[in-house]
């Protein structure tokens, strides 16, 4: 198993993340549509009771492959909604101008295969051959698209951790508010806001 075996199989694994992550990205629009609206519906209500209705869509969201699987496997009927095109192994050429000849597997959803490039053969470059292979970042877009996902989530969970970290010194290096103006206001807030619990207010100079 070389180099190039493991980038087609990277990027045949992008293709279905990027698909699965197409798909969730229009079915968690349409919760968020049915969201607004019943905010709306609910407007007059506490503000607790629209926070819990949105905790509930966020929380259903990641699951929503899942329960499409759920749905299919009970014989729901469904509709294939195209988000991407089929998917096709990517081509390499070698100094010589040979050929990789790519796998003539598609993707077909109902199927459900795995798209693992094909075993090496006698149609594939030897060792030696393989040295000479020009790989083109071109041919392996969902493999760059993995990559590219997959480097924003983790900039944003350490710009989250960061965040949360830097609050809690905030917390730890701060002073508890005594001034009995502002204790009044928050509790008037609190209880409007329909929070039952104990809260200490701080300040902290690193703060602004």
């Amino acid at each position: 198993m070389d180099f190039i075996y493991w980038l087609g199989a990277i990027d045949s694994l992008g293709f279905l993340i990027i698909r699965s992550l197409m798909s969730t990205l229009w079915q968690s629009s349409i919760l968020f549509i049915v969201f607004g609206i019943l905010a709306y519906m609910l407007r007059r209500r506490k503000e607790t009771v629209r926070h819990a209705l949105l905790v509930v869509v966020i929380l259903i969201i990641p699951f929503l492959p899942l329960i499409s699987w759920m749905l299919k496997t009970a014989g729901t009927p469904q509709k294939e909604v195209p988000i991407l095109p089929l998917y096709s192994a990517p081509e390499v050429i070698d100094q010589s101008h040979y050929y990789v000849k790519p796998s003539q597997r598609s993707y077909q959803p109902e199927q459900q295969q795995q798209f693992v490039p094909d075993a090496p053969s006698e149609s594939i470059p030897s060792k030696e051959q393989n040295r000479e292979i020009r790989v083109s970042i071109q041919n392996y877009p969902w493999a760059v698209a993995l990559f590219v996902y997959a480097g924003g989530v983790l900039f944003f969970l350490l710009s989250v951790l960061s965040g949360r970290f830097r609050i809690k010194q905030w917390i730890i290096n701060g002073d508890a508010v005594i001034d009995t103006r502002i204790i009044e206001l928050f509790e008037n807030v609190r209880k409007r806001l329909g929070l039952r619990r104990d809260i200490t207010i701080i300040e902290s100079k690193e703060a602004s």
